[in-house]
């Protein structure tokens, strides 16, 4: 029987704030009968109270490392071990509650690799088999593989891929990523996990921190120690084999399996995961990855798991370069009710590659090439034409009415024909397509402010000193749309026109100048702040 959310919201609001043996009397009174309701209630309570005693004063991890912590002793701590079976340790990369972990080297096949060595703790034995097991299930790219599982002097390891890169966490920390990039870094994570979900596997504690980003820009999907099978295993261990630790159960009364942030309404009533958990586990990621902040709010775990109870997924922040398309697929996949979000997480990931297939390049090297060819090409174009003019113009840089006229039109000219030759590189560019039709604004704008003064008899220098102000206007709102930094190109026309209005017989050499100033600055402007 599914519970009613919006029964577990009320009953755990009204009793939240009062003392645990007056909660219980009334708990027991409300939920007479119902014992699923009353499960879950005592669940939320219990993890309520642990959290305002300090139980996520830090990071949310897994809940059975905190349970595993190993009290320090006085004794000296234990000699680091040199061998591990056939695999010579390097040198140690990370301790947690569970065990710590190893950069050792299999000489057999002359590879790196990472190990992972349980603590002496009998209790966790089970959860580092569940991972190892886990893991041999899935032959994967975008999946840690494990090489080996073995003893060393009683304690358990597990031989693993070594990735050298860092956790998507610090991927998307370490620099600006344009959405079409996190997108992918996504998906291959997804495909990842939809692979564990063909193996039969739920790996019920998706997020950042369970995702290694290697140096090759390849994601993996580590961590599968809660992993559960999505379905009981039919045959039996074969004699002399390790237990199948994943058919056993893991969730202990009580306790949350998975880390709250990025929980599934039915993991915070106690209902066993399944992928579609994962899926909303990996929408969440994906939300707060694209729009920086989590779906759901709620600082505390009693006001995150009401937020998610009861389906209040916050509006999409605005963000620039986001596809309007992604927030109704975000939408579905965090659906309060399983059924109502994909059919699987290969659908979703289907959805997602349909999609990116009509962004902007995803290639860093492409990327690179892009901006180099178009400012190249922009540059040269635009000093090329502004060499040309002030060869043109007589002693006293004063134009003549039908050079007046030519400039904005051999403008429109080149800036349609860069834009037609490079289209394919412009639009593989996150803000190729927006620079490009500033300039393709300039040109018809400086001729029909030529032609209207023409028509009403305004003296040419008059006519130019009109140009830089109009340039200062176009620079200026470009600045609020596109770029702050664009309001130093503004204040450069504004200075010309002012030369203008005290040396009006300068006016052709100074728009020249502003020209060939402003125009390459603005180009490199562009090329810097393009994200790779």
């Amino acid at each position: 029987m599914t519970l009613d959310a919006r029964k577990v919201e009320e009953l755990f609001d009204a009793l939240a704030d009062l003392p645990p043996e007056d909660a219980a009397r009334r708990l027991d009174a409300d939920c007479a009968g119902d014992v699923a309701l009353r499960e879950a209630v005592a669940r939320l309570l219990e993890h309520d109270r642990a959290a305002g005693a300090g139980f996520l004063a830090h990071p949310p991890t897994l809940v059975v490392e905190a349970m595993r912590a190993r009290e320090p002793t006085a004794s000296a701590p234990p000699r680091e071990p040199e061998r591990l079976g056939r695999f010579a340790v390097l040198r140690k990369l990370g301790e947690g509650g569970m065990g710590a972990v190893y950069m050792g080297h299999d000489a057999l096949l002359d590879r790196r690799v990472a190990l992972k060595l349980l603590h002496r703790d009998t209790d966790a034995r089970e959860w580092l088999l569940r991972e190892a097991q886990a893991l041999a299930r899935l032959a994967h790219p975008n999946v840690v593989a494990v090489h080996e599982v073995s003893e060393h002097e009683g304690r358990v390891f597990v031989a693993m891929e070594l990735v050298e890169g860092q956790s998507l966490r610090e991927w998307l920390a370490a620099g600006q990523r344009t959405v079409p990039r996190v997108l992918a870094m996504l998906v291959q994570a997804g495909k990842g996990l939809a692979a564990a979900h063909e193996a039969g596997l739920v790996h019920r504690d998706f997020k950042p921190d369970n995702v290694l980003v290697g140096r090759d820009g390849r994601a993996r999907v580590v961590d599968f120690g809660i992993a559960a099978l999505a379905s009981r295993p039919e045959e039996q261990p074969l004699p002399g084999t390790l237990p199948n630790a994943l058919a056993s159960p893991l969730t202990h009364r009580g306790t949350l399996m998975g880390t709250p942030t990025y929980m599934a309404p039915e993991q915070f009533l106690g209902e066993r995961a399944t992928p579609a958990s994962d899926q909303f586990s990996f929408c969440v990621t994906l939300y707060t990855a694209v729009y920086g902040q989590p779906p759901f709010a709620g600082e505390e775990l009693a006001a995150l798991s009401r937020s998610v109870l009861a389906g209040r997924l916050q509006p999409a922040p605005a963000r620039p370069g986001t596809p309007a398309w992604l927030a109704p697929l975000l939408r579905r996949g965090l659906s309060r009710e399983p059924s109502e979000r994909f059919p699987s997480m290969a659908a979703l990931i289907t959805a997602l590659e349909e999609h990116l297939a009509r962004l902007p390049s995803l290639d860093p090297e492409v990327a690179r090439r892009d901006r180099l060819r178009i400012t190249g090409v922009s540059i040269l174009l635009t000093l090329g034409i502004g060499t040309a003019v002030i060869a043109r113009l007589d002693r006293r840089f004063q134009p003549s009415h039908l050079e007046l006229l030519v400039l904005p039109v051999v403008m429109i000219a080149v800036s349609t024909i860069v834009n037609v030759v490079l289209r394919e590189q412009i639009t593989r560019l996150v803000l190729g397509r927006r620079f490009t039709q500033l300039f393709l604004i300039i040109g018809p704008a400086l001729l029909a402010h030529r032609l209207l003064g023409l028509r009403f008899g305004t003296p040419v220098l008059h006519i130019l000193a009109g140009d830089q102000l109009l340039l200062a206007a176009i620079f200026g709102v470009a600045a609020l749309a596109l770029d702050r930094a664009l309001a130093a190109f503004s204040v450069i026309a504004l200075a010309g026109a002012c030369v203008d209005a005290y040396e009006p017989r300068w006016a052709g050499a100074v728009f020249a100048a502003t020209c060939l100033l402003a125009m390459p600055l603005v180009i490199l402007r562009w090329a810097h702040r393009e994200p790779a």
